[in-house]
């Protein structure tokens, strides 16, 4: 059974928000890269009309420095081979006690900084 929504000829995506990162902080970078470089290829296929945006991943610097490194890396990719969204500036960006999950206010002031760069606005 497909389970993905009905596609509608009227509508023509212009703009598509991957974010990666995170949750795969613990992988090496080689793997993170490569899901990354195929989930652009997939969305590419599925919007071939649509930009497609990669922010860059805030992440907070009490993690362990590999996991530091890890995302670093990717970021380091991202910005060489991708349109990219310029991370959160530093002062807007907190985590829980965990340092992984963001704030509510976080989550706010991120996406108000990728609708920004992106000049989106409601229809």
């Amino acid at each position: 059974m497909d389970k993905r929504a009905p596609q509608q000829d009227d509508v023509v995506v212009e703009k598509v928000v991957l974010s990666f990162g995170i949750n795969g902080r613990q992988n090496k970078s080689d793997t993170t890269v490569n899901s990354v470089q195929g989930a652009i290829r997939s969305t590419k296929r599925r919007f071939p009309y649509a930009q497609v945006w990669v922010p860059l991943i805030n992440f907070s610097s009490a993690l362990p420095n590999d996991e530091k490194e890890n995302l670093q890396s990717l970021n380091a990719h991202i910005k060489k081979n991708m349109g990219f969204i310029p991370p959160l500036p530093e002062e807007k960006f907190v985590t829980t006690v965990d340092d992984v999950h963001w704030t509510s206010e976080t989550g706010a002031a991120m996406f108000d900084h990728w609708t920004a760069f992106l000049n989106l606005s409601a229809p």
